[in-house]
């Protein structure tokens, strides 16, 4: 709005503040200008406007939204669905605010630090393996620590509603690992080219007097 002296709550926020003051007061106290939208496994019930008067009892004390299911215009890609209708993420977003299930968002340095320490167990792990069999080792961590970071993010998501950038983690992963594969073939090139300049040099030989 141009008057910033108004806030009008969001739709969702209007409905909460109805049904439940102090769970809208819970998500006031949480001071932030934006809130993500929780989307668990809840089943809405659906009824069409000429099944109203047969299930009265089931409306009783419930919020009750209206709106369209299948219209083109208010379908929105989600989550959890390519096309969700509005009325549906309205539902989803205040079913957010009365659970108190509010998704947060781990801190940018918190997401650099776990790719920067995966990136220094990729490298410190090549730098300190020898033998042939680096590079099945190497391979082998990777998989592992693929496997470990999608585990931890789906911990931290499920169990704690924590969102956690894993991308950085994933590219620092890769590229660490992919960093060592060319320090391995430049090494290997330059020590073939160094070897065959000795070869090229002329030798004297010289005997003893």
């Amino acid at each position: 709005m141009a008057d910033n002296s108004i806030a009008l709550p969001s739709f969702a926020t209007a409905v909460a503040m109805k049904y439940d003051p102090e769970a809208t007061g819970r998500l006031k106290a949480r001071r932030h200008h934006t809130e993500l939208i929780n989307y668990p496994s809840i089943d809405y019930r659906t009824f069409n406007p000429d099944e109203l008067a047969d299930h009265v009892h089931e409306l009783t004390d419930r919020i009750v939204l209206i709106g369209a299911l299948t219209e083109q215009p208010d379908l929105h890609p989600t989550p959890i669905h390519s096309q969700l209708p509005g009325v549906a993420i309205h539902a989803r977003a205040i079913s957010t605010i009365l659970s108190g299930q509010y998704l947060t968002r781990a801190a940018q340095p918190v997401n650099w630090l776990i790719a920067f320490v995966l990136c220094m167990t990729v490298v410190t792990t090549f730098i300190s393996l020898k033998g042939n069999t680096r590079g099945l080792i190497m391979r082998l961590l990777q998989i592992g620590l693929l496997y470990l970071i999608i585990v931890c993010g789906y911990i931290c998501y499920v169990n704690y509603n924590c969102i956690i950038d894993l991308s950085y983690a994933l590219l620092m992963l890769t590229f660490g690992l992919f960093a060592c594969d060319v320090w391995n073939g430049c090494a290997a090139i330059g020590q073939n080219l160094y070897s065959r300049f000795l070869n090229k040099i002329p030798r004297t030989i010289f005997r003893n007097a």
